[in-house]
């Protein structure tokens, strides 16, 4: 089993501290860019289209991961400070509702904006995400704020109450092994554009509904047996389906 280890924060000035996790995370943000921006030379993207890609991916992306945080993970932090709690955006973060907004966003400045589709942008984005992605699972992973429930699970993590599944740690391994090694080879293989974005979304996605059933019942909301992030993972699947559906028949039309 994995040991429990946990990095103390580091001390700055007064009551300033650097955590082990927002360093990972601005980390995994950083690198995302920097393969984003890597990557969007190499199609010939404009500069301009570069920044403001990553600009209506992050901005939009940090607010609505603390706005679905707050409502729909913690709304009893929103009954008591109200729009107070929306404005609080360090007080945490939900990674579907941070997904989301990405995806809102770059609707907005490809669709009605430039309006043209972004599916090329869009295999770019998900490519760099999951780097990203692992950076902030490993900082999931060393903070323990994903517990699952008790097991005897060989990769189970043993916390102070006994050994359990850590979701944050087998998010990360997933990510690492799997999702980056995939993400290389799709693009080596220079398939139709949004193919890459869908295969890779589907697949995290049906992994992510199934990890949410290990939880810890109680710590995490639920509606009806399921998390906000199980829906998330449903609207996504329904969306990826929808994509290679209209593929087919796009193809079927030009044969």
């Amino acid at each position: 089993m994995i040991p429990y280890i946990q990095i103390p924060a580091i001390n700055l000035i007064g009551p300033l501290k650097l955590q082990p996790f927002g360093v990972l995370v601005v980390t995994g943000v950083l690198l995302g860019a920097w393969l984003f921006q890597k990557r969007a030379k190499e199609v010939n993207i404009s500069e301009v289209c570069i920044y403001n890609t990553l600009w209506w991916l992050l901005f939009p992306g940090f607010i609505t991961a603390h706005i679905v945080e707050v409502l729909f993970y913690k709304p009893e932090a929103f009954t008591k400070d109200g729009l107070l709690a929306l404005i609080k955006f360090w007080d945490g973060i939900s990674s579907v509702g941070g997904l989301l907004g990405a995806m809102l966003g770059l609707c907005y400045y490809f669709l009605i904006q430039l309006k043209r589709t972004w599916w090329v942008e869009a295999d770019l984005f998900v490519q760099s995400l999951i780097l990203g992605w692992i950076f902030g699972r490993l900082g999931c992973a060393i903070t323990h704020d994903h517990p699952g429930r008790h097991t005897d699970f060989f990769l189970a993590v043993r916390y102070p109450d006994g050994p359990r599944h850590d979701l944050g740690f087998y998010e990360f391994l997933f990510t690492l092994f799997i999702l980056f090694p995939l993400s290389i080879w799709l693009y080596k293989k220079n398939p139709r554009p949004g193919v890459i974005a869908m295969v890779l979304s589907a697949i995290y996605a049906f992994v992510r509904f199934f990890l949410d059933f290990l939880r810890v019942d109680g710590v995490d909301m639920r509606y009806w047996n399921l998390t906000p992030a199980q829906y998330g993972c449903i609207i996504l699947m329904v969306f990826c389906v929808y994509f290679f559906y209209t593929l087919r028949f796009r193809h079927n039309n030009n044969s």
